[in-house]
């Protein structure tokens, strides 16, 4: 929990009109907590990382952490114009308040849920497609230094968890008919298809600037209204595969056993949001299941070293599994495609 005299520094640091009260917390993961609070008659969420956690568990310099932190920001309190992204609390310039043991951020509190799966109707695929394309299109000011330093990280992360071993490993002692068969059906695919992977890796190219991360689970709504948070993972990266994942994200569903594509949602957001290139969907295909290798090591490392968080982490280990067997399907590129043709 927050102490008075943190509170009141971060009051003075954003110049707030009032003190800032904490009303309750709100939860948190490994690094960071949040917090329901108040200044006056104004509901704030303050949004707590423990810099040495941080530092430690993503191996990152705190300078290049408050830098990340402050380039996203930026970035979203841009796209406030939108009316659909809130951004952290600026004074001035500034949206970070760095106290001994943490760094802070404060946003407005937002009566919202996060609508997935069958509670998505096809009218709010057509709204994040059309904010998809906006935001392909909106041009923007940012450190665009940083912005590449970030997308070669993020290359070079993704070469890593291509590379890892560990998934060789699951191919071997996995069985395809009856021991863990989904597990051996993606760690055999990686290993087969490791060099496509890196290959596809090494070309992909950042064209356009994107939240990188624009799923259901990072949108709130507001009856249908919507608010797109958590812009941390803003940065370059390539249109045509944002805009095959974010397709994908919004447009399947999700039954416990498997992913399918509502065909209805994928015409809805391509009706919508036609695709943005001539490239074809099959290049960047490979892109997106590298997005979601990812995750699932992600999820993985959190499940291991977080036993606390077992059941989230678990459905989410779950989820990401279901997610890259649907992708591996040979045929969903030329589904896809094949319904854009079948339109025109």
């Amino acid at each position: 929990m927050l102490k008075p005299e943190e509170l009141t520094f971060i009051t003075q640091t954003l110049g707030l009109p009032n003190p800032l009260k904490i009303i309750k917390p709100l939860g948190g993961g490994d690094v960071n907590s949040a917090y329901q609070a108040a200044c006056g008659s104004t509901r704030y969420v303050v949004k707590t990382i423990n810099k040495a956690k941080y530092v430690q568990d993503y191996a990152v310099e705190l300078e290049k952490l408050t830098e990340s932190l402050r380039f996203s920001e930026q970035i979203a309190s841009q796209l406030s114009g939108t009316g659909h992204v809130m951004s952290a609390y600026f004074a001035g310039d500034n949206c970070l308040v760095q106290t001994a043991n943490d760094l802070i951020l404060l946003y407005p509190e937002l009566d919202a849920v996060v609508r997935e799966n069958h509670d998505l109707s096809s009218s709010h695929v057509r709204q994040i497609a059309g904010f998809l394309a906006q935001l392909h299109r909106t041009p923007l000011q940012f450190n665009e230094a940083l912005a590449q330093e970030k997308f070669t990280i993020y290359k070079a992360i993704g070469e890593k968890i291509i590379t890892l071993s560990v998934w060789d490993k699951l191919s071997s002692c996995t069985h395809p008919a009856y021991f863990f068969p989904k597990i051996n059906a993606l760690s055999t695919y990686l290993v087969t298809h490791r060099d496509t992977l890196l290959d596809a890796l090494s070309a992909l190219k950042g064209t356009v600037l994107c939240h990188n991360d624009l799923k259901p689970k990072n949108v709130l709504w507001e009856n249908d209204h919507f608010w797109v948070v958590d812009w941390e993972t803003v940065g370059l990266f390539d249109q045509t595969a944002d805009y095959l994942d974010t397709l994908l994200a919004w447009c399947t569903v999700y039954d416990h056993r498997s992913v399918s594509l509502d065909e209805t949602k994928r015409q809805a957001f391509m009706d919508t949001y036609p695709l943005p290139t001539e490239n074809p969907l099959s290049e960047s295909l490979p892109i997106v299941l590298i997005k979601w290798y990812f995750w699932l090591a992600f999820c993985l490392k959190k499940l291991m070293t977080n036993p606390r968080k077992f059941k989230s982490n678990l459905w989410h280990i779950r989820y990401s599994i279901q997610f890259i067997c649907f992708l591996m399907d040979g045929t969903l590129v030329s589904r896809i495609e094949k319904g854009v043709s079948g339109n025109l």
